[in-house]
Formats: C-alpha cells, structure tokens, sequence
C-alpha cells in the first residue's frame, strides 16, 4: 500500500505540470466586465463662486467597482462630471470615491445640476450600470 501511495505522487505532480506548462495564451479572449455604479454626486463645497475649486466625488450610500486586472490590462469605470449635461471634469482615480477637480467658469448664478456618466476604460463590451443621483451645485456670484 506504501508504495502505490509514493508511485502516485510523481504522476500527480508530473500531470499537475504538464497542465500549468501547456496552457497558451489566447489572444482571442474578449473580456466583459459589467458593474454598477451607486452613490450621489457630490461637489465640495456645493456653493461657490466663479473661480473657486471644487472637488467632485461619489458619496453617500457607494458602492462601484474599482479597476480589475486581466491579463496584464487594467478595467475600471472612468466617471465623467457634468454640469446641467456638459461635462466638466473626469475621475483622477480608478475607483471609488472617483474624485476629480474643477475649477468653477462662466457658471451663471443660481442652481446647477451635478451629474456623471460612466464609460468603460477600455473599448469593447464593458458595460457599467449608473445609478449616481444627480446633486446641485449653487453659484452665488
């Protein structure tokens, strides 16, 4: 009995080997990261003045995917910053909170919408959910 158990061993590490060592590359894999994105958009501070810097993250109740890496290349969301629908300033970061600056231009005076949009990092059939709630931004001079 002994020695059919050492006999084994050999052939399961030589079998194991051949299995790791044979895999080939597949350059024809597609990767498809799908996620959602949840959260408000958020700007600190939410009342400002022209010129004034304003940091923009997703707060509140999050939750998002950060970046995955799959065979050597990085997915994540890129969050894009809106205001009243034109986009003012992209995600500095690869996950979450996904802040990003911008300094306040030719805002007129009064309330203003604060939204994102998300698109994938990487061209092909990532898809990324967005449930951000928009928030509003106050310029007041």
């Amino acid at each position: 009995m002994k020695t059919a158990k050492i006999f084994l061993l050999p052939v399961l590490l030589i079998a194991l080997a051949t299995t790791l060592f044979s895999c080939e590359e597949d350059d024809n894999i597609k990767v498809t990261i799908s996620s959602t994105v949840t959260g408000q958009a958020v700007a600190t501070p939410s009342t400002v003045k022209n010129g004034d810097e304003v940091q923009f993250t997703i707060g509140g109740r999050i939750a998002g995917s950060e970046w995955n890496t799959i065979n050597g290349e990085e997915y994540y969301p890129v969050v894009h910053y809106l205001i009243d629908g034109v986009e003012v300033a992209d995600s500095e970061e690869k996950g979450l909170p996904f802040s990003a600056t911008y300094t306040v231009e030719d805002l007129a005076i009064g309330e203003h919408t604060l939204s994102v949009s998300i698109t994938p990092s990487h061209s092909g059939e990532d898809s990324y959910t967005n449930k951000v709630t928009p928030s509003t931004i106050t310029v007041i001079e």
